[in-house]
């Protein structure tokens, strides 16, 4: 599967106004989400565990991501949906252990100062206990977020999705370390005494990255006239709402770190890599 998309930044303050906007566009209610997302990096060399996962279900799926991890190391994310009530009741338990997730890589789109929209391949691989199963195959966890989103179907062939992440209070990084000192070590996975305790209440949750509006569109493959067809799509999205949302160039490079991040910086939420400067980078 392949992803294409475009990128605004939506400021807190328009959050409301954004969401109004999409409404009527779309003459659609927005479908309001929450998913914990945790991000892990990958060992070098891929799966140690790849032939018992290969019997499985997902055992193509398994066998695709061994030969892209194989390469080199990536940071993957796995998501878990969270209901809204459960957040509110705080019936959430923190850990996740056992619980079904999908398993998310992205590869990072080539540099490409020319244009607004990116094109990137993706892997989903929807399994159960799968916090187990990367720590058996040697991944690193790095920290996990709450990711909250907002969604309209605007058009039959492209979706609007609002989102923003909230880091949790357990794997809060001090941003009054001096960057002198070394960081905390990731954090673990958090040990079975934890399991039942509850989620923490939103108010915990340090923001830490800012709305995200994404005009996003999906293909089997991405051959020249599928990526010629995605674009247009996306050009079209972006006629539509001129003077309303500013998209704008996204670059891996500043969001990786590889480059100085500059005015059209948009963070690496949009790669599902945390960046240098919160204390992870995706190594490439």
């Amino acid at each position: 599967m392949h992803e294409f998309f475009i990128t605004a930044v939506v400021e807190d303050k328009d959050v409301v106004c954004a969401r109004s906007v999409l409404r009527g566009v779309s003459e659609c209610a927005e479908r309001h989400l929450f998913y914990r997302v945790v991000y892990y990096t990958s060992p070098v060399g891929g799966l140690a565990q790849v032939r018992s996962l290969i019997k499985g279900p997902n055992g193509k799926l398994w066998a695709e991501l061994h030969g892209i991890l194989a390469k080199q190391s990536y940071i993957v994310q796995v998501r878990y949906p969270v209901e809204p009530q459960a957040l509110r009741n705080k019936q959430e338990k923190d850990s996740l252990a056992g619980r079904t997730g999908v398993l998310v890589f992205n590869d990072l789109p080539e540099p490409n100062r020319d244009a607004i929209h990116v094109l990137r391949k993706i892997l989903d691989i929807e399994q159960p206990d799968l916090e187990r199963i990367l720590r058996e195959n040697k991944f690193t966890r790095e920290t996990e977020m709450l990711e909250e989103s907002y969604s309209w179907p605007v058009e039959a062939d492209y979706t609007a999705y609002l989102t923003a992440q909230r880091q949790h209070p357990r794997d809060r990084v001090s941003q009054s370390r001096p960057a002198s000192l070394p960081r905390d070590p990731p954090p673990q996975d958090p040990s079975e005494e934890e399991s039942e305790s509850a989620y923490p209440d939103l108010s915990e949750f340090a923001v830490f990255y800012p709305w995200l509006l994404n005009m996003r569109t999906y293909s089997d493959g991405a051959t020249p006239e599928e990526i010629q067809h995605a674009f247009g799509l996306l050009n079209m999205a972006r006629e539509t709402f001129r003077g309303v949302f500013d998209f704008r160039h996204f670059d891996r490079l500043e969001a990786t770190g590889e480059a100085p991040a500059g005015e059209l910086s948009f963070d690496a939420q949009q790669l599902n890599v945390p960046r240098r400067q919160y204390g992870y980078h995706n190594p490439v």
